[in-house]
């Protein structure tokens, strides 16, 4: 049986079938070819989680059977602009100071004065959502 999954991307919708045994780097190279864009330019979230290609189709399906991916581009700094790693903690969507959590090996960043959660960060990409 197929599921369907729906990409949010930049006000524009995109949704596509697949099998729940799939893994979501199908998926993903997928949405990236129709979108044009590079993978390692964009972050899947799935209710505030970060979506890792390795996670199974099965994982993410919610109770009304379907799969809604936000995305969003990884923000490219003006070449001129140094790009500095930040000594305050900040949340990866808003760039506010927030706070972090770490639990079975993953990190959650939550409590921005936007109220953005975004959580199951492995901490080889810690340092990247620091700059």
């Amino acid at each position: 049986m197929s599921e369907k999954i729906n990409f949010a991307y930049n006000g524009q919708n995109f949704s596509f079938e697949f099998q729940k045994e799939n893994t979501m780097e199908l998926i993903i190279k997928r949405f990236s070819s129709e979108a044009g864009k590079d993978i390692k330019e964009l972050f899947f979230l799935h209710n505030g989680d970060l979506v890792h290609p390795e996670n199974k189709i099965s994982e993410l399906i919610d109770k009304k059977g379907g799969i809604q991916i936000l995305v969003f581009d990884f923000e490219k700094e003006d070449e001129e602009e140094i790009i500095k790693q930040s000594k305050e903690l900040i949340c990866p969507i808003c760039k506010e100071i927030c706070m972090i959590n770490f639990k079975d090996y993953k990190i959650t960043f939550s409590n921005c004065k936007n109220g953005h959660i975004c959580s199951n960060i492995l901490f080889n990409e810690f340092n990247d959502f620091k700059k």
